[in-house]
């Protein structure tokens, strides 16, 4: 007989001092700086040459200085959880949209139905999808 997993949670909250959560809110804020210039950036490279391409952070270092204040390995989580979405894109199972500071972590949207339906439960502000053909998908994709 196999053993039953049993799995124990904790909850545990965090009181931050002003110092910690000066640097939680500039790492939240580069994120999602980084997370939508890479966005931004592949949707470009994508229209001008056709073909899909995601930028390192550290591409974005010099002209934004303010990313050397925040731990490194943040953005390169977003840089993965970016990649992540393109091929999830790419298998046609979500759509990718720009990060809001105020939304909760609705950048990645599952899209099980394959249509635009979703987009009701998204936030209350409408958001549209990164592609140029609307319906959430690349065109051209095999």
């Amino acid at each position: 007989m196999a053993a039953v997993k049993q799995f124990i949670t904790l909850k545990a909250r965090l009181y931050p001092n002003k110092a910690q959560a000066e640097l939680f809110e500039k790492t939240f804020g580069c994120c999602r700086y980084i997370w939508n210039r890479m966005l931004a950036d592949q949707q470009r490279f994508y229209l001008e040459t056709d073909a899909h391409f995601i930028p390192t952070p550290a591409k974005y270092k010099k002209e934004a200085p303010f990313l050397t204040e925040v731990d490194n390995q943040a953005l390169i989580q977003e840089h993965n959880k970016l990649s992540q979405a393109f091929r999830m894109l790419y298998q046609r199972i979500c759509l990718i949209l720009f990060k809001r500071r105020n939304d909760a972590d609705v950048a990645l949207v599952k899209d099980k139905k394959k249509t635009n339906e979703h987009y009701q439960n998204i936030s209350p502000q409408e958001q549209t999808p990164t592609e140029t053909t609307g319906s959430g998908i690349l065109p051209n994709q095999h």
